[in-house]
């Protein structure tokens, strides 16, 4: 066997403020406001509550200290459903609730994946078991290692990234991996390619907001575009900083993106999206392939009654914009 390695988110009409913020690495268009009002309905969490967990976990296995899926099918049917954002929330939920020490409970207030999914299936060493295959995914070099269990010593190989060991691949995190995994284990499996080029992380954020003149009510707004080989992830989240006694909400006036040698989805547009008082996300696109194509542009914005009136800011627009 070779070795491959590969590159590649109503005003009040009387006695409202408005504070401006400064942006970084942000594109930035005049456009007008879009009023911020509290929906009729549920918060984001409420509807999550609401929701019914119809996920098959009977080929999902928890038991030997790695998270196991039985075969690449089942990852991939959950993974790439058509309701995928509601198993994908579910399988995490659910592997959360079990005893099973994953990097999340382990590294709770780490950052190197912002994703509730990868942290649940990821042990402590960030390895997951997907058919025979034990992969370690690594966001720091965006590296990932594959090994074989067929090879008694798999995981340890992985762990230990032995790349002199030819049962050792080496991927990035760009690369479709459980397209090349599928096949047989031959040399013949690399043969799969795709003409499309694949798209690179992409992060974009707004800077600290200040709602009021003495910044005790902060928040800010990040917009990523993730990928971890086996997991691709589009998204726009809004964080609170500190404060209290405000609403946060988001506008995408342009969400697009094509899926590498897959479908197109959008463009379309989402305004008000959330009323919520502690972080929250508005997930684009989750699947087992890296995207070709992304026009993703959105805000995040706050409102808070002070003084007798609304007071409210935005960060002005974030944008991914690759190949359109």
């Amino acid at each position: 066997m070779k070795k491959l390695i590969m590159s590649g988110l109503i005003l009040a009409t009387m006695g409202v403020t408005i504070i401006s913020c400064n942006k970084e690495k942000v594109e930035v268009e005049s456009e007008t406001n879009t009023e911020i009002h509290k929906p009729d309905g549920l918060s984001i969490q409420d509807q999550k509550a609401k929701l019914v967990d119809n996920n098959d976990y009977s080929k999902l296995d928890l038991s030997k200290g790695v998270v196991e899926f039985k075969t690449i099918e089942y990852y991939k049917s959950i993974i790439d459903a058509k309701d995928n954002e509601n198993k994908i929330y579910f399988l995490s939920k659910y592997i959360n609730e079990s005893s099973f020490k994953s990097f999340g409970k382990i590294n709770p207030t780490s950052q190197l994946f912002d994703d509730d999914f990868m942290e649940a299936i990821l042990d402590k060493n960030k390895i997951v078991k997907i058919g025979r295959w034990y992969v370690k995914i690594n966001p720091e070099d965006e590296s990932v290692f594959v090994s074989s269990s067929e090879n008694e010593r798999a995981y340890d190989l992985v762990l230990n990234e032995t790349e002199s060991n030819t049962n050792v691949y080496k991927f990035s995190t760009g690369d479709n991996i459980l397209e090349f995994l599928s096949s047989q284990p031959t040399d013949e499996r690399w043969s799969w390619w795709c003409s499309e080029d694949g798209v690179g992380s992409k992060h974009v954020s707004s800077g600290i907001m200040c709602i009021d003149n003495y910044c005790q009510n902060e928040l800010h707004g990040e917009m990523h575009f993730r990928r971890f080989g086996i997991y691709y992830s589009l998204y726009l989240k809004v964080y609170k900083d500190n404060g209290s006694g405000y609403y946060m909400s988001m506008d995408l006036p342009k969400v697009y993106y094509h899926v590498k040698c897959g479908n197109t989805v959008g463009s379309y547009s989402v305004y008000g999206y959330g009323w919520e008082t502690s972080n929250f996300r508005y997930q684009s696109y989750q699947g087992s392939t890296n995207l070709n194509e992304i026009w993703f542009k959105g805000r995040v914005k706050a409102q808070k009654w002070i003084n007798g009136g609304w007071t409210y800011v935005n960060s002005g627009w974030l944008q991914i914009r690759v190949n359109v």
